[in-house]
């Protein structure tokens, strides 16, 4: 039965300051199928199936009203519509509930990982040690004994190669890596695209193990440690490498540096939420904390225990999440195409049928 009464299509334009943003398809139930219960169907997942599976345009998938206005809808009578509504309107409620808990406990997640990282990189393991003031804003009050140098007497820190299409000959194509390959402690590493870098180039536009990589735009900040083994791949120029110039370096302890850094806001500008581009100028100027390269090592070895228990944590959070919603898209199915007969367990609704 088609739950759109008689099937007309009316375009519903909303505007934002006189401009069109979006368009709907408007079903305006007869009075054989009740709103709640159309709803419900629309959000089962064979309907979504069927009309994800219809839809047109490359660049902004469309739904074909004549193709929705003509799929079949299992309609049961009004009252038991109304039944399997009720029913439904409490259960989704239940699952809501328990994903919002659940959601706030990811939010908990996240603001305890930022807090040891936070404490961890800024004041170190023991926290009886003499602090003093770094004179930087952002940062607040590190350990006595630790050093605040610029970060250009620490690494030295280089764009990749702009790519330049009309000048590819492919006599020396190498992957390389773009802004996208590199998240949070990862590097995408399988079907890199290739660009021209002489040999010569190599050692300024190529990364080897323990180079950090940091993003230059988009999130700014983003980094990870680079661990390509004996792959000669490059990089664009929408990355920073930064290759330390000292054996009192220890980029693990600084990516960690740069996780909590982006997250502190330290990448901030005046006026707008980040910097649209973090130039090497920029970046060469900022005075991150360095501790004695032994505590780097124990402080990056601490991080990358705990943060791995929380990510734990988080990935079992995220699975109860997935499955709440499951659960939910498989209640609705279930009950608006008859598959459970709810009309024994659902409180009858006002006016109802029994």
């Amino acid at each position: 039965a088609g739950s759109t009464g008689n099937n007309r299509h009316e375009s519903l334009v909303a505007e934002s300051n006189g401009e069109a943003v979006g368009d709907f398809l408007v079903m305006r139930p007869s009075g054989a199928v009740q709103p709640r219960f159309l709803g419900y169907q629309l959000r089962s997942r064979e309907v979504i199936s069927i009309i994800d599976g219809s839809t047109f345009g490359s660049k902004m998938p469309r739904a074909s009203w004549d193709f929705v206005g003509s799929i079949p809808f299992p309609l049961p009578p009004v009252e038991e519509q109304a039944v399997i509504s009720a029913f439904l309107d409490r259960e989704t409620a239940k699952i809501d509930g328990l994903v919002e808990e659940q959601k706030r406990l990811i939010e908990l997640l996240k603001e305890k990982r930022q807090a040891v990282i936070s404490q961890a990189v800024t004041k170190g393991m023991d926290l009886n040690v003499p602090m003093k003031d770094s004179g930087v804003e952002w940062l607040g009050k590190v350990p006595g004994h630790w050093a605040l140098p610029p970060l250009y007497l620490r690494y030295a820190t280089d764009l990749g190669k702009m790519l330049d299409a009309s000048r590819i000959t492919g006599d020396h194509l190498i992957p390389y890596l773009r802004n996208v390959d590199v998240q949070w402690d990862s590097i995408n590493l399988v079907e890199l695209p290739c660009m021209d870098i002489e040999v010569g180039e190599y050692p300024r536009y190529t990364v080897r193990d323990g180079d950090l990589l940091v993003c230059e735009g988009g999130e700014v900040g983003r980094a990870a440690v680079v661990q390509v083994g004996q792959a000669v791949i490059g990089f664009q120029k929408a990355l920073h490498r930064l290759r330390a110039t000292s054996d009192r370096e220890y980029p693990r302890y600084m990516f960690h540096t740069f996780a909590w850094a982006a997250n502190a806001g330290a990448f901030a500008g005046e006026g707008q939420s980040t910097i649209a581009h973090l130039t090497g100028e920029q970046l060469r100027k900022y005075r991150f904390p360095r501790p004695p390269y032994s505590e780097q090592v124990e402080i990056a070895a601490f991080l990358d225990a705990e943060l791995g228990k929380l990510g734990a944590l988080r990935g079992a959070v995220d699975e109860g999440v997935n499955l709440l919603q499951e659960r939910r898209a498989a209640l609705i199915s279930a009950a608006v195409t008859g598959k459970i007969d709810v009309r024994g367990i659902a409180p009858q609704p006002e006016g109802a049928a029994a």
